[in-house]
């Protein structure tokens, strides 16, 4: 078994009214993320966001709290539901 690994750092400067929800896309339209695993922590948990980087072929492992009060419960629901089936033939995928 072969594993590739890469590792990349890069900052994106803010005004001082702005903030990092406008900083993120700009920083991932700058980058090269195809086959990439993009992570970042439960700021990053937004749509524009994460459709960014589908669309330029990354993907993403976001944090997630109680914020997204929806997407938490849907969840914690299903991990609530796969434990109790002991995983298996859980399907993964959204809906």
């Amino acid at each position: 078994m072969v594993f590739i690994s890469s590792i990349g750092f890069r900052s994106k400067k803010v005004d001082k009214k702005s903030n990092e929800l406008t900083a993120v896309p700009q920083l991932i339209e700058m980058l090269e993320i195809a086959g990439s695993v993009i992570t970042i922590d439960a700021m990053g948990c937004q749509k524009d966001i994460t459709s960014l980087i589908i669309k330029k072929k990354g993907d993403y492992v976001l944090a997630l709290n109680g914020n997204q009060k929806l997407l938490y419960q849907a969840v914690k629901e299903w991990f609530e539901v796969a434990k109790k089936e002991d995983y298996l033939g859980r399907d993964y995928s959204p809906a």
